[in-house]
Parts: C-alpha cells; sequence; structure tokens
C-alpha cells in the first residue's frame, strides 16, 4: 500500500473526502483547505430596518460561487425577499450572473470582478 501520486487522484469534484458522508469534498479557495460544504448567506442590510440572514444555501464545496447565484435568487424569489440590489463579494461576481440577474429578476447585482478567471 502507497499513497497515489498527484496524477492518479481523481478530481475534487469525484473524491470522497470522508468515510462519514460521501458527499464531503475537499476544497481550497484563497489558501484556506477544508473538507465538508460551502454555505452561502443573505442578509438584508437596509440601514432603515434590521439587518437580518434572510437566506441560507449549503452547496457542495467544490462548486464556484457564482454557480450557485441562481437557485440563491430562486429562493430569495420564493420567499419573497429578493432585494432590488445584491452586493457580493468576487466570488460571485461574472458577466452571467450580472446579466441573469438583470433579465431574470430586474435586480442589481453590485460587487467587484476577480482580476481574471483562475483561482
Amino acid at each position: 500500500m502507497r499513497w497515489r501520486d498527484n496524477k492518479n487522484v481523481p478530481p475534487a469534484t469525484k473524491m470522497i473526502a470522508s468515510p462519514y458522508d460521501i458527499e464531503v469534498r475537499l476544497c481550497q479557495k484563497r489558501g484556506n483547505v477544508w473538507q465538508g460544504y460551502k454555505v452561502h448567506l443573505t442578509e438584508a442590510c437596509d440601514p432603515k430596518a434590521l439587518h437580518l440572514i434572510t437566506q441560507v444555501k449549503t452547496t457542495l464545496a467544490t462548486l464556484q460561487d457564482d454557480d450557485a447565484l441562481p437557485a440563491i435568487h430562486q429562493q430569495l424569489v420564493e420567499q419573497a425577499l429578493l432585494p432590488g440590489e445584491h452586493l457580493v463579494d468576487g466570488g460571485y461576481q461574472s458577466v452571467d450572473g450580472l446579466l441573469d440577474s438583470e433579465k431574470t429578476h430586474g435586480m442589481t447585482l453590485l460587487g467587484s470582478m476577480r482580476p481574471d478567471g483562475s483561482w
């Protein structure tokens, strides 16, 4: 028995990272490495109202943040909590996300764009 070489290791999307939960994956983002899931939170930030978490979405750790955005927006629509402006960090920003948010929901997606598409 021996460790596999890197070239013989399956991609993170296919490799089971825990014997206790077969959906747990290994993920690395900006130098942070973990096994588990990602949790996406939406918070209401109206200056005249309470700041409340209005939506929680759990995804596989290997799912890119911008790929989670359509499901997040759909849940906000279903809860009648879709904001007019959605402030997001750079991981959620993409050209497709900007266009889809405006076209599908009439909502402005605000945030900084990634300097390039690689991690």
